[in-house]
């Protein structure tokens, strides 16, 4: 299908169905449905009808089919025996392509389909979601019954989740709210629940709900032995999961990490002290776990620091937390996250300083990692001239001399002058590594009695407000470095008398501290940035909103999406924006429709509520004149405004 033809079907996917046969047959368009531009569709042979085949078979030869590119070979039979199916599936899970193609027969029930999407078991760890991504996809099932109704339903919750994290590079926001609202069920601060779900968790058959509520039960009976496995300081290896003999197999697969990082931190911080290393081991496998979860993981395991840490979101409020454990090792973990922030960097060398209010000093392997030439992170450590380790901030000032810029130099002279005394300022390779302004201000300051107090003077003066932001005017690459929190409020009313330049202001939106008078600023003037910054707050929203539309992430083979997900499916759901101020005003109009076809899968309520605010647009203005609704195709491929400025175009043509 060409692109014109793909955007004349969205538009007419809105029309009453005599109406658009009515336009399809004036343009001459193809019939309704089809692939999205750019989208291939896997080559099937033609399909040989078979009969029946009986339990033995049907199993065989799903199970010959058991491979990635294999065809479907079930394609035109007929009296499968849909129950067998399940059985066999959920005692060895069927490959992710055999179920994708299963659930996608007409005469798959949707019961079926609904155990079909469910990608792990007790057998073994499948993290294979394309035969959910297919059901979503035809509308078949919707994340919510998933979530509630598909059994086994721990391995439902662990698909979802999978799910959240296989459409694009960021987490889905309503397959998240959808997960924080199932996680309403868990026990709450009830050890011996928790310990009698964990352990029932791979062979627990019945869904989501039933599984929380037979564990809150048990709890109340006291089943035998519960309460004593409970009121233990740890919970033996015996009471946890085992899949293939190993409870860190089981833990990759069935890990309540996930869900964990959903119920109140005090809660989490309890079961994850109970659980054994190796479940905690089992953690590693997640891309990203909540760091109310990774603090007591660390507590609890503290040999897989740096690897938990390393999961941990790389958010402002998760590496505070980080930060405030004062463990060198977490804080050496913080500094080869990717990527890399220099907020993060400059709070982990803060803490290295002699005078800090609790030192937490880099260990010498870390050290050692960073002064290697090789390192790629070695280059990224600018952030030591704040602290207080001499042999990296010689290395900051070695190579930073063309970056570092003259405030930072200045304080990692003073660094050295601190931890080593005057004479470290005397190297020769030192000098001649340092830019001009610097050297002088060095000449000058750095000598007789008073030296020191004089070169702590110049770095006051160069970091003062005044002076980091005649800096950034002159070099907006400066605003990259960490800035002091009495430089933000300066910052605002210096750009209110005379705006920053905007390569400054995109630099200074992306730290964490950003005031939102510059951080709105740079979302309503930088459209590459602004998505970024989108999920800030709803005005953050409304101004990406302004910017237009990127294409959406369209519907792709079953596995496969073809774009990132948007910004605004966060915004969306998360109410930062309402559907009706998407709709109305997204553009390009084209754009707006692939968007609102994206929702179906992973946000039907999203796409129905944007499917009515269309409805009432097109009703008012298009209605059921096929004249006005064919000038209307015709002009959406190429059309920059709104939905509804399409609709008024087209509309005004027969006024």
């Amino acid at each position: 299908m060409g692109a014109g033809v793909f955007e004349a079907e969205l538009l007419l996917g809105h029309a009453d169905a005599a109406v658009a046969a009515r336009v399809r047959g004036r343009l001459g368009t193809a019939a309704e449905g089809g692939d999205a531009p750019g989208v291939a569709t896997p080559a099937t042979a033609a399909p040989t009808r078979v009969a029946g085949l009986d339990g033995a078979a049907l199993i065989a030869r799903l199970r010959a089919d058991d491979v990635e590119d294999a065809r479907d070979v079930l394609d035109g039979a007929g009296g499968i025996d849909w129950p067998l199916v399940v059985r066999e599936h959920r005692r060895t899970p069927f490959s992710g392509a055999v179920r994708a193609r299963l659930g996608a027969r007409d005469d798959c029930p949707a019961e079926v389909v609904l155990a079909l999407v469910v990608a792990l078991s007790a057998g073994r760890p499948v993290h294979d979601t394309r035969a959910l991504d297919a059901a979503l996809r035809r509308g078949v099932v919707t994340p919510r019954r998933v979530a509630l109704e598909a059994a086994p339903g721990w391995s439902a919750i662990r698909t979802l989740e999978h799910y959240s994290r296989s459409v694009g590079g960021r987490r889905l926001a309503p397959i998240e709210r959808l997960l924080d609202e199932a996680a309403a069920l868990l026990p709450g601060d009830d050890l011996l629940a928790w310990l009698w779900l964990i352990g029932r968790t791979p062979t627990h058959p019945g869904t989501f709900p039933e599984l929380c509520a037979d564990a809150v039960r048990a709890a109340r009976t006291d089943a035998p032995g519960l309460r004593e496995a409970a009121q233990a300081t740890r919970w033996d290896e015996s009471a946890m999961p085992v899949v293939s003999g190993s409870t860190q197999l089981a833990w990759a697969a069935l890990s309540p990490a996930g869900m964990l990082g959903r119920v109140d931190p005090a809660i989490a911080a309890r079961v994850v002290a109970a659980l054994p290393v190796n479940a905690i081991r089992g953690f590693l496998d997640a891309a990203e776990v909540a760091v109310r979860v990774v603090v007591p993981a660390i507590r609890r395991a503290p040999e897989l620091t740096t690897s938990l840490v390393h999961i941990a979101p790389r958010t402002r409020e998760s590496v505070r937390a980080l930060l405030a454990l004062h463990d060198p090792e977490v804080n050496g973990a913080l500094l080869f996250l990717e990527p890399s922030h220099a907020d993060i960097g400059h709070a982990v060398h803060l803490a290295t300083r002699q005078d800090a209010p609790r030192r937490v000093p880099l260990s010498a392997a870390v050290r050692r990692r960073l002064r290697y030439d090789g390192n790629p992170h070695r280059y990224q450590g600018a952030q030591a001239v704040y602290g207080h380790h001499p042999d990296l901030i010689r290395i900051a000032l070695e190579t930073g001399k063309n970056s570092l810029g003259t405030a930072r130099t200045l304080r990692g002279l003073l660094g050295l002058w601190e931890c080593r005394g005057r004479a470290a300022l005397y190297d020769p390779k030192l000098r001649r590594r340092l830019d001009r302004a610097s050297a002088e201000i060095l000449r000058f300051a750095g000598h007789g009695s008073r030296g020191l107090e004089r070169l702590r003077a110049a770095v006051a003066q160069h970091e003062s407000p005044a002076a980091l932001i005649a800096a950034i005017r002159a070099d907006p690459g400066r605003a990259g470095q960490p800035l002091p929190r009495a430089f933000w409020p300066a910052a605002v009313l210096a750009h209110a008398r005379d705006p920053l330049p905007a390569a400054a202001l995109s630099r200074l939106a992306l730290h964490w501290d950003c005031p939102v008078e510059l951080s709105l600023t740079a979302c309503r003037t930088d459209p590459t940035l602004a998505p970024f910054l989108a999920d800030r707050s709803p005005a953050h929203a409304s101004a990406t909103l302004r910017h237009p539309l990127p294409v959406p992430p369209l519907p792709g083979p079953a596995g496969q999406t073809v774009f990132p997900v948007g910004w605004y499916v966060h915004a969306l759901a998360h109410e930062l924006l309402s559907i009706r101020e998407f709709v109305e005003l997204a553009h390009p109009a084209p754009h707006l429709l692939q968007a609102v076809r994206s929702l179906a899968p992973f946000f039907p309520e999203g796409h129905a509520e944007a499917r009515r605010v269309i409805a009432e647009h097109t009703s008012r203005t298009l209605g059921d004149n096929p004249d006005a609704w064919a000038v209307a195709v015709r002009l959406a491929p190429d059309f920059p405004g709104t939905l509804p400025e399409l609709a008024a175009t087209a509309a005004a043509v027969f006024d």
